[in-house]
């Protein structure tokens, strides 16, 4: 552990990718329930594990593309979609990977395989998803309770929100989105890269129901 660092490796096996993209996913949500919000990044590389020093240009990568990001979540380094499309396609799934343009504090915006999560439930009914998120990481995780919010704190907050919110409609947006269920994101990953790269315009499009769907003759 390097002050509130942790790294988590796998094998270079189909199952070793599945595991490692299973163990964030994770992470994340317990994570979350504790108020422990939780950044992180998945690189691919060789990396010499020792039992003081572990080192390896993955490691330096998923450091660095961990303290880019401005929200709760876990982005892969771009370069994983071959790896993925290679190893595993069944990981495009709306409960696991999906393309989705992360927030970066710096660099180029693109889109990139993300970890999908999801928020625990909350012991009060009336609680929105952003009520949820709000509870779980102002007052505790991210700042203590009292304290005034500073913007760096409720960007991150609002960033994870549109992210949470973006697949939480596509779940539940089949009968206008059909064919960008998981069928479509196992097929071609960068299908909703080709609608938009901004999230917020494909949440627009499904709450205005418009059809934004035109699938091409072949994939």
């Amino acid at each position: 552990m390097i002050s509130d660092t942790v790294f988590a490796g796998a094998d270079n096996t189909p199952e070793g990718l599945e595991n490692i993209i299973n163990f964030a996913k994770d992470m994340l949500e317990k994570g979350i329930s504790k108020s422990l919000p939780v950044r992180a990044a998945i690189s691919f590389g060789e990396v010499t594990w020792a039992p003081k020093v572990s080192f390896g240009k993955a490691i330096v990568e998923a450091y660095n593309h961990a303290n880019n990001q401005n929200w709760i979540g876990t982005a892969c380094e771009p370069s994983l979609v071959k790896h993925i499309d290679s190893k595993n396609d069944e990981l495009w799934d709306l409960d696991k990977v999906v393309m989705y343009m992360a927030p970066l504090k710096s660099g180029i915006v693109r889109q990139m395989p993300v970890i999908s999560w999801n928020l625990p439930p909350s012991d009060v009914a009336r609680y929105t998803l952003a009520d949820r998120l709000v509870v779980q990481t102002l007052g505790k995780g991210l700042c203590r309770s009292g304290d005034n919010v500073k913007w760096s704190n409720e960007i991150k907050i609002q960033n994870t929100l549109i992210f949470l919110i973006y697949i939480k409609i596509l779940k539940n947006s089949h009968k206008h989105m059909v064919a960008v269920g998981n069928e479509v994101l196992k097929r071609h990953p960068y299908f909703l890269a080709k609608v938009s790269n901004d999230p917020l315009k494909i949440i627009d499009m499904v709450l205005t129901e418009r059809n934004i769907i035109t699938l091409p003759d072949t994939l």
